[in-house]
């Protein structure tokens, strides 16, 4: 193989494009994939193999628009410190070279491809990176010449492209539909919901270790309308002599998925659900294994731009923190840039929550609501789809945690509480009085109590006569202010509505 490290000279020179950008060798290589193993360690190998495939597989007439795309990834990992410039540029003309990109328009137009991708940022008089030195060593870049670049969101200020996101859900409540969703969206270029822009369109990459494709998958993505030849399911790897099958997983097939999404060359979203049956031999529970496997994903998501949703079931007995919500390892969870959580409403069984557990890339949007309703489809297959309601609401994951925590007896202590507000709507009742009225009603006292305190009805001893204790005083309860009412209910109301009605907080209509 020619050796494709230039001389020091050679990679500095015309790092302000006043020259044409040249290889630095005339005779063309041809290097091997365990060369370029030597050379540039297993993730660049394997890129430069996947670009070089996305080159040949383009179709002839599409080859420049190829040839671009594949210029501005070297240029990428040129200023990310894993290329040196003069090997990207190197590479990038023997493809050129070999996929008759340089016969069919000509020299010039290739070295202005070259031109646009590879240009400096208006700051930058050197090579931007400090180059690895054979054999092991740091990769270090200096903060001024890096140059800054806005989030590109999926879905604004919820699914970022490049990064990692994580949706969070007891089984059954409708995780795999609402990643249908996120599907037919990405495959239609859709809208979001409550106005939150539209989707980028492009391909879907699922892969689901729970549900069947072909009787439930595909059934759910007709359902809500996704462009089905954009969706690309994965159901198996292939073994390398061809004759088995196994089950796909993240630590040994990550370069697969690459792969794919280098053919596809349109991959928008990557879905993966549920997490933990693609971690391999790594232990779920420990964080180490965890982020062992999930940081990979997201150096490349970042790298071949794409947005990729973990699902994974909640955990049992974690408390009302959300945070700690994730099955497993923290890990999970501290890896993701974003992570939201679907929950039942407390107040309506058939009303679903989507709320934000954490986001370190933008301030909270405000939670959704969607119910799950049924299509019928072609052949009168039943299949379902999710629909979203028209305002966000403004309760929090740990609120509806908390509210659904202590909710086994949530129907009748809905009932006790109504009992409540209505026996104390005029003033302030003895206790004695209220609890006769229960019993009456049918509500028990114990119901009544567990209603008084999520409510936060005050108590307050009143004397008939002499000091008040003893037998000379009485219980008497009464309703908060409203203030503490509005703190203490958790109660998911429209964000654009005050909590209580018009006596509770300004409703955003009227503070704007």
């Amino acid at each position: 193989m020619t050796d494709i490290h230039a001389s020091n000279e050679l990679r500095r020179r015309d790092f302000n494009g006043s020259t044409a950008l040249t290889p630095a060798k005339s005779v063309p290589f041809s290097a091997s994939e365990s060369a370029d193993e030597k050379s540039f360690g297993i993730r660049v190998s394997r890129l430069l193999r996947e670009l070089a495939l996305r080159i040949e597989r383009a179709d002839p007439s599409e080859r420049l628009g190829a040839f671009k795309a594949v210029a501005d990834v070297l240029a990428r990992e040129v200023l990310n410190g894993w290329i040196d410039r003069q090997s990207a540029v190197d590479r990038a003309h023997h493809w050129a070279t070999e996929y008759g990109i340089i016969a069919q328009h000509g020299t010039d137009v290739v070295q202005a491809q070259l031109a646009g991708a590879f240009r400096p940022s208006p700051s930058i008089t050197a090579e931007p990176v400090l180059h690895v030195a054979e054999g092991r060593g740091l990769i270090v870049r200096r903060a001024s010449d890096i140059v800054i670049e806005p989030i590109e969101w999926a879905w604004p200020s919820r699914i970022a492209i490049g990064k990692q996101t994580l949706i969070v859900g007891e089984p059954g409540l409708g995780k795999s539909q609402l990643t249908t969703f996120l599907a037919a969206a990405v495959t239609t270029g859709g809208p979001w919901p409550c106005g939150e822009g539209r989707a980028p369109l492009g391909s879907v990459i699922i892969l689901s270790a729970e549900d069947d494709a072909a009787d439930t998958i595909l059934p759910r993505l007709i359902a809500a309308g996704a462009v089905v030849s954009r969706v690309l399911i994965v159901s198996a790897v292939r073994t390398d002599d061809g004759k088995a099958r196994r089950s796909f997983n993240l630590q040994a097939d990550l370069d697969l998925l690459e792969k794919e999404i280098a053919k596809a060359g349109d991959v928008r979203l990557v879905i993966i659900d549920p997490i933990s049956s693609f971690m391999g031999k790594s232990d779920s529970h420990k964080n180490a294994d965890v982020r062992g496997v999930l940081e990979p994903v997201g150096e490349m998501a970042a790298r071949l731009r794409v947005a990729v949703v973990f699902v994974t079931h909640k955990s049992k007995g974690k408390g009302n923190n959300a945070i700690n919500a994730a099955i497993g390892s923290i890990g999970f969870t501290g890896v993701v840039r974003a992570a939201f959580m679907v929950e039942k409403d407390p107040d309506d069984a058939e009303r679903r929550l989507f709320l934000q557990i954490k986001n370190n890339i933008a301030k909270d949007a405000g939670g959704l609501a969607f119910r799950i309703g049924q299509h019928l489809i072609e052949g009168d297959i039943l299949a379902s789809a999710i629909y979203w309601d028209s305002e966000r609401v403004s309760c929090t994951a740990d609120e509806v945690l908390a509210a659904n925590e202590n909710g086994s007896d949530k129907p009748a202590r809905t009932e006790a509480e109504d009992f409540l507000r209505d026996i104390l709507r005029d003033g302030q009742r003895p206790a004695k009085d209220i609890e006769g009225e229960a019993k009456e009603a049918g509500i028990s006292w114990r119901t009544v109590n567990r209603a008084k305190k999520a409510l936060g009805v005050v108590a307050e001893r009143k004397a008939e006569s002499g000091d008040g204790f003893g037998r000379s005083g009485r219980w008497h309860w009464s309703l908060p202010d409203t203030a503490k009412d509005a703190k203490n209910s958790y109660e998911c109301q429209p964000q654009d509505v005050a909590a209580l009605g018009e006596i509770g907080i300004l409703s955003e209509r009227e503070a704007g």
